[in-house]
């Protein structure tokens, strides 16, 4: 914690209403969290504490700036289900963050082409995380955390660019339904794009980090994610995002 205090001490007086976020994927060696009883849960919420005391510490704009604690590898479910949320000298200043890639196999194994409940079930990566899944675990995000007034953000959320017509559909469905998702439960989401030019594994390019230039046809799923995260057009629903998916 001596390095968050040292840099919280050095932007105490700067510009910005936002700290920082704690750890962003923390844990160690995912799936012992499973079976140590809780042990790796309670630590990270000790460390969450910990954190959250050495910024408000260091005083200036610290003391009232907001500050975003993630839960276990910002997993949204062990989130919901583990993370104990820190005491705090500022009084609703704590932002929770989850990052949000269901199914991993789709989104950054790129195994599977398809999504959601017009995909063909061979080109589906397998769990049955589709829409509803989505809609389930951003709902309880909503009720567990915004419904209560504390701020929650998707702080990560993407699909590896695809190849193929069909495939590029899909992928703009995706992320135009998580925007909206997100948009509709009262979340903010926040896209992760690694900069990666091409298709497949991890290949999460959408702007040139040099030039700040759109990177191939990567234009359609920015204009498909900014109408879904911002627009509230009555007639713009997340059931007409869904009634539109791609079709044989």
């Amino acid at each position: 914690m001596v390095i968050y205090g040292m840099v919280s001490l050095e932007r105490r007086d700067g510009h910005g209403e936002f700290s920082e976020e704690f750890l962003h994927d923390g844990d160690w060696g995912w799936g012992g969290n499973r079976n140590d009883d809780g042990k790796q849960y309670r630590i990270l919420n000790e460390w969450n504490q910990a954190f959250v005391d050495a910024v408000r510490n260091t005083g200036g704009k610290n003391a009232v700036r907001v500050l975003g604690i993630p839960g276990y590898c910002t997993d949204p479910v062990l989130t919901l289900d583990n993370l104990i949320l820190p005491n705090d000298k500022a009084e609703g200043k704590i932002a929770v963050a989850v990052h949000y890639y269901a199914p991993h196999d789709y989104t950054l194994n790129n195994k599977y082409t398809e999504w959601g409940h017009t995909g063909e079930t061979s080109k589906k990566a397998p769990g049955n995380m589709d829409e509803d899944y989505l809609r389930d675990i951003f709902g309880r995000l909503n009720s567990k955390y915004v419904a209560n007034g504390i701020p929650c953000y998707i702080g990560e959320f993407g699909c590896a660019n695809k190849s193929g017509d069909r495939a590029e559909d899909f992928q703009e469905y995706y992320l135009e339904y998580v925007c909206k998702a997100a948009n509709t439960y009262g979340l903010a989401p926040i896209l992760w794009d690694n900069g990666a030019i091409g298709t497949g594994e991890e290949s999460s390019g959408y702007l040139d980090h040099a030039t700040g230039k759109i990177i191939n046809d990567t234009g359609r799923f920015i204009k498909a994610m900014v109408k879904g995260a911002t627009s509230d057009d009555s007639n713009y629903t997340l059931e007409t995002v869904y009634n539109n998916a791609p079709r044989k």
